[in-house]
Protein backbone atom coordinates (compact mmCIF):
# COMPACT_ATOMS: atom_id res chain seq x y z
CA UNK A 1 0.00 0.00 0.00
CA UNK A 2 1.37 3.63 -0.82
CA UNK A 3 2.50 5.50 1.76
CA UNK A 4 1.52 8.49 0.06
CA UNK A 5 -0.72 9.84 2.32
CA UNK A 6 0.18 12.83 4.49
CA UNK A 7 2.79 14.29 1.65
CA UNK A 8 0.90 16.69 1.23
CA UNK A 9 2.26 18.05 4.58
CA UNK A 10 5.60 16.87 3.64
CA UNK A 11 5.62 14.13 5.93
CA UNK A 12 5.57 10.40 5.84
CA UNK A 13 3.93 8.10 8.16
CA UNK A 14 5.50 6.47 11.38
CA UNK A 15 5.30 3.43 12.77
CA UNK A 16 3.91 2.99 16.29
CA UNK A 17 5.40 0.50 18.83
CA UNK A 18 1.64 -0.91 18.20
CA UNK A 19 1.63 -3.35 15.06
CA UNK A 20 -1.05 -1.80 12.72
CA UNK A 21 -0.80 1.72 14.29
CA UNK A 22 1.41 4.81 12.46
CA UNK A 23 0.46 8.66 12.98
CA UNK A 24 2.73 11.90 11.08
CA UNK A 25 2.99 14.24 12.72
CA UNK A 26 2.38 18.27 11.66
CA UNK A 27 5.28 20.36 10.22
CA UNK A 28 3.88 23.23 12.16
CA UNK A 29 2.00 23.02 14.68
CA UNK A 30 2.27 21.57 18.23
CA UNK A 31 0.69 20.00 20.93
CA UNK A 32 2.20 20.50 24.18
CA UNK A 33 5.55 20.33 23.69
CA UNK A 34 5.60 17.96 20.53
CA UNK A 35 4.50 18.15 17.13
CA UNK A 36 0.92 17.38 16.89
CA UNK A 37 0.19 13.57 15.32
CA UNK A 38 -2.08 12.05 13.02
CA UNK A 39 -3.01 8.82 13.98
CA UNK A 40 -4.09 6.09 11.52
CA UNK A 41 -4.87 2.42 11.51
CA UNK A 42 -4.08 -0.34 9.19
CA UNK A 43 -5.70 -4.23 9.21
CA UNK A 44 -6.99 -6.41 6.98
CA UNK A 45 -10.32 -7.09 5.98
CA UNK A 46 -11.72 -10.24 3.36
CA UNK A 47 -7.97 -10.62 2.90
CA UNK A 48 -7.40 -7.36 1.10
CA UNK A 49 -5.46 -4.57 2.66
CA UNK A 50 -7.42 -1.69 4.62
CA UNK A 51 -6.41 2.00 5.79
CA UNK A 52 -8.74 4.12 7.73
CA UNK A 53 -7.82 7.81 9.08
CA UNK A 54 -8.41 8.29 13.46
CA UNK A 55 -7.41 12.02 13.47
CA UNK A 56 -4.90 14.28 15.27
CA UNK A 57 -3.44 14.10 19.10
CA UNK A 58 -5.20 17.76 19.55
CA UNK A 59 -8.48 15.86 19.01
CA UNK A 60 -7.83 13.68 21.69
CA UNK A 61 -6.57 10.45 20.00
CA UNK A 62 -3.26 8.89 20.71
CA UNK A 63 -1.82 5.17 20.17
CA UNK A 64 -3.26 3.84 23.16
CA UNK A 65 -7.26 4.72 21.57
CA UNK A 66 -5.89 4.09 18.51
CA UNK A 67 -5.09 0.45 19.05
CA UNK A 68 -8.24 -0.03 21.13
CA UNK A 69 -10.12 0.79 17.89
CA UNK A 70 -8.07 -1.12 16.04
CA UNK A 71 -8.59 -4.20 18.72
CA UNK A 72 -12.19 -3.99 18.60
CA UNK A 73 -12.62 -3.75 14.70
CA UNK A 74 -10.73 -7.29 14.58
CA UNK A 75 -12.09 -8.90 17.32
CA UNK A 76 -15.92 -7.99 15.73
CA UNK A 77 -14.38 -9.69 12.65
CA UNK A 78 -13.85 -13.01 14.72
CA UNK A 79 -17.20 -12.86 16.37
CA UNK A 80 -19.17 -11.55 13.26
CA UNK A 81 -20.59 -9.08 15.61
CA UNK A 82 -20.71 -5.46 15.51
CA UNK A 83 -19.10 -3.10 13.06
CA UNK A 84 -16.09 -4.64 10.94
CA UNK A 85 -14.10 -1.31 9.36
CA UNK A 86 -14.37 2.29 10.77
CA UNK A 87 -16.97 3.65 7.94
CA UNK A 88 -19.68 1.20 9.70
CA UNK A 89 -18.55 2.57 13.04
CA UNK A 90 -19.15 5.76 11.41
CA UNK A 91 -22.87 4.97 10.45
CA UNK A 92 -24.00 2.64 13.15
CA UNK A 93 -22.53 6.52 15.20
CA UNK A 94 -25.47 8.17 13.46
CA UNK A 95 -27.85 7.21 15.57
CA UNK A 96 -26.41 6.80 18.90
CA UNK A 97 -25.78 9.73 21.56
CA UNK A 98 -24.44 12.79 21.49
CA UNK A 99 -21.17 12.01 23.23
CA UNK A 100 -20.77 8.98 20.98
CA UNK A 101 -21.33 11.01 18.12
CA UNK A 102 -18.24 13.29 19.06
CA UNK A 103 -16.20 10.09 18.32
CA UNK A 104 -17.65 9.65 15.10
CA UNK A 105 -13.95 9.08 13.13
CA UNK A 106 -13.40 10.58 9.24
CA UNK A 107 -12.69 7.57 6.56
CA UNK A 108 -9.57 7.79 4.28
CA UNK A 109 -12.18 8.24 1.87
CA UNK A 110 -13.14 11.24 3.05
CA UNK A 111 -9.42 13.23 1.95
CA UNK A 112 -8.14 11.16 -0.76
CA UNK A 113 -7.19 12.78 -3.38
CA UNK A 114 -6.65 11.75 -7.15
CA UNK A 115 -3.45 11.42 -7.03
CA UNK A 116 -3.31 9.00 -3.71
CA UNK A 117 -6.06 7.22 -5.67
CA UNK A 118 -3.75 7.14 -8.71
CA UNK A 119 -0.72 5.60 -6.87
CA UNK A 120 -3.02 2.90 -5.32
CA UNK A 121 -4.28 2.03 -8.64
CA UNK A 122 -1.42 1.97 -10.57
CA UNK A 123 0.08 -0.52 -7.70
CA UNK A 124 -2.71 -2.54 -8.31
CA UNK A 125 -2.80 -2.76 -11.74
CA UNK A 126 0.74 -4.00 -12.08
CA UNK A 127 0.04 -7.50 -11.55
CA UNK A 128 -2.50 -7.67 -14.55
CA UNK A 129 -1.61 -5.66 -17.11
CA UNK A 130 1.49 -5.35 -19.68
CA UNK A 131 3.84 -2.91 -19.04
CA UNK A 132 3.46 -0.95 -22.06
CA UNK A 133 0.25 -0.90 -21.21
CA UNK A 134 1.01 0.83 -17.85
CA UNK A 135 3.42 3.06 -19.54
CA UNK A 136 0.57 4.52 -22.03
CA UNK A 137 -1.33 5.55 -18.85
CA UNK A 138 0.77 6.74 -16.94
CA UNK A 139 2.28 9.15 -19.71
CA UNK A 140 -1.80 9.82 -20.15
CA UNK A 141 -1.77 10.51 -16.44
CA UNK A 142 1.47 13.03 -16.17
CA UNK A 143 0.35 14.66 -19.11
CA UNK A 144 -3.27 15.81 -19.15
CA UNK A 145 -4.93 14.26 -15.83
CA UNK A 146 -2.24 15.08 -13.18
CA UNK A 147 -1.84 18.90 -14.17
CA UNK A 148 -5.99 19.16 -13.50
CA UNK A 149 -7.03 16.79 -10.80
CA UNK A 150 -3.80 15.48 -8.54
CA UNK A 151 -4.34 18.02 -5.87
CA UNK A 152 -7.94 17.60 -5.81
CA UNK A 153 -9.76 15.28 -2.99
CA UNK A 154 -11.47 12.35 -4.75
CA UNK A 155 -14.71 13.29 -3.00
CA UNK A 156 -14.76 16.82 -4.44
CA UNK A 157 -14.03 16.55 -7.92
CA UNK A 158 -16.77 17.57 -10.29
CA UNK A 159 -18.68 16.55 -13.49
CA UNK A 160 -17.08 19.93 -14.57
CA UNK A 161 -13.60 19.21 -13.65
CA UNK A 162 -13.07 16.25 -15.84
CA UNK A 163 -14.81 17.71 -18.58
CA UNK A 164 -12.16 20.53 -18.63
CA UNK A 165 -9.17 17.93 -18.54
CA UNK A 166 -11.20 16.43 -21.82
CA UNK A 167 -11.64 19.86 -23.43
CA UNK A 168 -7.95 20.64 -22.87
CA UNK A 169 -7.12 17.56 -24.47
CA UNK A 170 -9.11 18.15 -27.48
CA UNK A 171 -7.84 22.01 -27.79
CA UNK A 172 -4.42 20.22 -28.29
CA UNK A 173 -4.90 16.54 -29.57
CA UNK A 174 -7.35 13.78 -31.16
CA UNK A 175 -11.09 13.05 -30.02
CA UNK A 176 -9.33 9.25 -29.55
CA UNK A 177 -6.34 10.49 -27.76
CA UNK A 178 -9.53 12.52 -25.69
CA UNK A 179 -11.25 8.85 -25.26
CA UNK A 180 -8.40 7.24 -23.81
CA UNK A 181 -7.95 10.43 -21.21
CA UNK A 182 -11.64 9.51 -20.35
CA UNK A 183 -11.17 5.75 -20.22
CA UNK A 184 -8.34 6.34 -17.70
CA UNK A 185 -10.21 8.75 -15.38
CA UNK A 186 -13.00 6.07 -15.24
CA UNK A 187 -10.87 3.31 -14.71
CA UNK A 188 -9.80 5.51 -11.69
CA UNK A 189 -12.40 5.93 -10.17
CA UNK A 190 -14.62 2.48 -10.96
CA UNK A 191 -10.87 1.38 -8.97
CA UNK A 192 -12.15 3.77 -5.81
CA UNK A 193 -15.63 2.34 -5.55
CA UNK A 194 -14.21 -1.30 -5.61
CA UNK A 195 -11.89 -0.49 -3.05
CA UNK A 196 -14.09 1.60 -0.79
CA UNK A 197 -12.60 4.83 -1.59
CA UNK A 198 -15.29 6.12 -3.46
CA UNK A 199 -19.23 5.94 -2.65
CA UNK A 200 -21.16 8.34 -5.51
CA UNK A 201 -21.54 7.17 -8.96
CA UNK A 202 -18.81 7.48 -11.45
CA UNK A 203 -18.92 11.21 -12.60
CA UNK A 204 -17.30 10.16 -16.21
CA UNK A 205 -20.41 8.20 -17.26
CA UNK A 206 -21.55 12.27 -17.56
CA UNK A 207 -18.33 13.48 -19.51
CA UNK A 208 -19.11 14.31 -23.44
CA UNK A 209 -16.74 14.34 -26.07
CA UNK A 210 -17.00 17.05 -28.42
CA UNK A 211 -16.11 15.56 -31.64
CA UNK A 212 -14.00 17.89 -33.93
CA UNK A 213 -14.86 18.34 -37.89
CA UNK A 214 -12.20 17.52 -39.50
CA UNK A 215 -13.43 18.38 -42.87
CA UNK A 216 -11.78 21.03 -45.02
CA UNK A 217 -13.24 23.13 -48.10
CA UNK A 218 -11.80 23.34 -51.06
CA UNK A 219 -12.41 26.17 -53.75
CA UNK A 220 -12.42 25.26 -57.32
CA UNK A 221 -9.72 27.36 -59.53
CA UNK A 222 -10.87 28.68 -62.64
CA UNK A 223 -9.48 26.36 -64.69
CA UNK A 224 -11.45 23.42 -62.51
CA UNK A 225 -14.54 25.55 -62.77
CA UNK A 226 -14.63 25.81 -66.45
CA UNK A 227 -13.67 21.75 -66.78
CA UNK A 228 -16.35 21.04 -64.38
CA UNK A 229 -18.83 22.79 -66.27
CA UNK A 230 -18.34 21.46 -69.61
CA UNK A 231 -18.73 17.76 -68.26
Amino acid sequence: MSNRMGEDMGQRYIKTKTSGVRYREHPTRKFGIQKDKYYSIRYKLNGKDKEECLGWASQGWSEKKAAEYLFELKKNQRTGEGAKTLAEKRKIGKSTTAHENEEIIETIADHITFDETWEKYVEAKRTCVTKGYLNTEQCCYKTWIRPKLSKLKLINIKIDDIQNVISNVLDKRSPKTASHVKATIRQVFNFAIARELYFKKNPVSEVKIRMRDNRRNRYLTAEEANILLNE
